[in-house]
């Protein structure tokens, strides 16, 4: 469900900051062709694949997996609010509507393709280890 940023946008006098930087990035200017591309990209710059397989994205105590860290989390907010001008007050609707479901889903695909490619290296290390060779060991990107 795509839902249009503008209603969220700041009033005029709300003050952005001209850049958010991240390891040397500003990542206001990376360019996404919406907010909802932009928010996971995003989350694939300020944490590792392992980190988004393992978590889940905000706080819940129904939850086993650990939160995002929220420093970065913060980072993610302060990047998304620049780019898009969203206004502060605002912001939780925001989060809510346009992009929570959207980042969702981003970590439970991280999360399928990580495990996809253990159990590849698992069955392809299986299979060496019959034919007597060493198993190699797993990259991730």
């Amino acid at each position: 469900m795509q839902t249009n940023s503008d209603e969220f946008k700041a009033e005029t006098g709300e003050q952005f900051p001209t850049e958010v930087i991240f390891n040397g990035e500003d990542l206001v200017h990376h360019h996404a062709r919406d907010h909802q591309q932009y928010g996971r990209d995003l989350l694939k710059k300020l944490f590792s694949v392992n980190e988004l397989a393992s978590s889940i994205l905000l706080p819940n105590d129904k939850y086993k997996r650990p939160h995002l860290d929220i420093a970065r989390m913060s980072v993610f907010k302060n990047a998304v609010r620049t780019k898009y001008k969203i206004s502060a007050q605002k912001w939780d609707e925001f989060f809510q509507k346009c992009m929570h479901r959207t980042l969702t889903q981003c970590l439970c695909d991280i999360r399928k393709k990580l495990k996809a490619q253990q159990q590849l290296q698992q069955a392809t290390d299986e299979q060496q280890a019959t034919d007597g060779q060493q198993p190699q060991q797993a990259t991730t990107n």
